[in-house]
Order: structure tokens, then sequence, then C-alpha cells
């Protein structure tokens, strides 16, 4: 009796055991499964309202079909009932067609009111939908593209590059000791700093450059028609604006310094090969340093693209030695 009180015991345990195990399984996947489902419903109320705005558009439409039909319909019985009245000869025809005919003036003038109604919520509609494809696509801090733009301007260059084999370059920039800036000037500095510098890349690239916020501090630029060697330089004029522009925080004058890496489009390359070779490049940026740039030609890393600093002092040993180290560097990639 003993014996069985006390294997029905250790069942329960083991039981209860799993029982724990499952459920803390379970809130962990819930957790999970929660966040991807928030994800997902962000995404879908970022297109819930233009949705509402195309329901709202083809039911106005609808009703100014609705209108003009029973307009025709209207003109068409009058003019049936003109015609019956001049077949039968009636001697009070003229009346008859003076009041058709002002029976077609007004049946026009209403649908002239209700046209004109009805362009003006369009017009409305037409606006919403506009300005909520344009915040779907827009980075709510920056205001610059946002990731989805980004993939959408790729898949575009890289049709271009397959049909008309026009080069084009991808440069990832991000911002230098960015959390170590947060931590010490507060998360509304750090917002702050994330948009003025959204502002000069977007200040110092070509009208035709396409620059979106990547993710947290790090953005993307899209070269079009630009080889490897002109994404470089242009990469390397948004260094050094950066870390010439000051930011004002709490009466203290501050500067920010990017790394970048740059990649330029191989044959059927798809974009997120060169985004991976273009994040590697960044990559070994930051390790040599960050504040600095380096590309990728496709098979290994470019050098960096700042010069070698002159021998100071006589110390010609320091500076040959710094030189080695880059070309093992080098050839190591």
């Amino acid at each position: 009796m003993l014996s069985s009180q006390v294997s029905l015991f250790w069942v329960a345990v083991v039981f209860t055991g799993v029982s724990v195990a499952q459920l803390a399984l379970a809130f962990i996947v819930g957790c999970w499964y929660g966040e991807k489902v928030r994800g997902r419903r962000k995404m879908a109320l970022e297109y819930d309202a233009a949705a509402q705005a195309l329901l709202r558009l083809h039911d106005w439409t609808t009703n100014v079909g609705d209108s003009v039909g029973a307009h025709q319909a209207e003109v068409e019985a009058s003019s049936t009932k003109l015609q019956a009245a001049l077949e039968t000869n009636n001697d009070g025809w003229e009346n008859l067609a003076v009041g058709i005919v002002q029976q077609i003036v007004d049946a026009n003038q209403r649908l002239q009111l209700q046209l004109a109604d009805a362009e003006k919520k369009l017009n409305e509609q037409a606006e919403a939908i506009r300005v909520h494809a344009t915040e779907a696509r827009t980075d709510p801090l920056t205001g610059l593209p946002n990731r989805r733009a980004l993939d959408d301007e790729l898949q575009r260059r890289a049709s271009e590059w397959r049909r008309k084999q026009t080069p084009f370059s991808v440069s990832l920039v991000d911002v230098d000791h960015f959390k170590r800036y947060n931590d010490q000037h507060g998360h509304a500095a750090g917002d702050e700093a994330l948009r003025r510098v959204a502002r000069v890349i977007r200040g110092t690239l070509r009208e035709m450059d396409f620059a979106a916020r990547f993710g947290g501090e790090e953005f993307a630029i899209v070269h079009p028609a630009t080889t490897l060697d002109e994404a470089q330089a242009a990469s390397e004029r948004v260094r050094q604006a950066v870390q010439e522009h000051t930011f004002e925080v709490g009466g203290q004058r501050l500067t920010l310094t990017v790394s970048a890496g740059a990649a330029q489009a191989k044959v059927q390359e798809e974009p997120p090969a060169l985004l991976a070779r273009a994040d590697e490049a960044l990559y070994a940026a930051k390790s040599a340093g960050r504040n600095r740039v380096r590309v990728h030609y496709g098979d290994s890393l470019g050098p960096d693209s700042g010069e070698v600093e002159s021998p100071r002092n006589g110390d010609l040993d320091q500076a040959c030695g710094e030189l080695q180290r880059r070309l093992q560097e080098v050839a190591a990639s």
C-alpha cells in the first residue's frame, strides 16, 4: 500500500514538472508568437486606413454611376413622352414640350451638383490614399523612406541592371558609438541626432540617390548608375559631412562620426546578397577603428578609404609598421 502511494507521489511530481515545463514553453512560444502577431498587426494597420479610403472611393464611384444612370433614364422617359405627344398631334404639345424641356434642364442641374460633390469627395479620398501610402513607406522619425521602400528601390535597380546593364551600388552607413551617445545624453537627444544625420546624408547626396533608414542607427544609400569607386567617394563625402556637423545637446556642442561600407551590384546578384556584401564592408570599417569607409569588390574587401598618417618626429619605423599591418589585412581578406 505504501509503495503504491510512493509511486503515485512520484507520478504526480513528474506530471507536475512536465506541466510546469509545458506551461513555461507555452509562455515562451506565446510571447514569441505575440511579438510576430503585433508586428503583423502593425503592418496591417498601416494599410487599413488606405483600404478604407479605397472602399469609400469605390462606393462614391458607384453612386456617381447610379446618378448618371438615373439621369439618363429620366431624360429618355421625357424624350419618349415628347415623341408620343408629337405623334398624336396633340393640340397642347407646345406646352407639353416646354414642360418636358424644363424637366430635362432640372435633371441636368441636379446631375451637375451631384457630380461636383462626387468630384470633391473623390479628390479628398485620392489625397487620403496618397498620404497613407506615403506614410506606409516613410520612417516616422527621420522622414526618410523606410525599409519597405528601400526593398522596392533595390528591386527596381536590380531589374534595370539585368535589362540594361546599368550599374548601381549600395552603401550602408552606421552611426559610431550610438548606444554610448544615447546612454550619455538620453533617447530624445539620440532621436534628434538620427534626424540630423538623416538630413546631412540627404543633403550630401545627389538628387538621383536614394537614402533610407535601414534600421536603428543604420542608413542605406542606393547609388543609381554608379560604380564602386564613385559610391566610395560619395560615402566618404557623407562621412566627412557628418563628422563636421555639430549637435547642440543641453548647451553642449557635440559631434558624431559614421562608418560606411559600399558594394557594387554584380551580374545576376539579388539585392539581399548585395546588402550582405555592403554590410560586410561596414563591419570591416567598424573593426578597423570606425569613422572610415570600406568597400567590397565582390570576392574581397578593399583597404581603408583614409590615408596612412605621415610619420611624425622621424618615426619612420612606426609608419612602415602600420603600412605593413594594413597590407597584411588586405592579403588576409
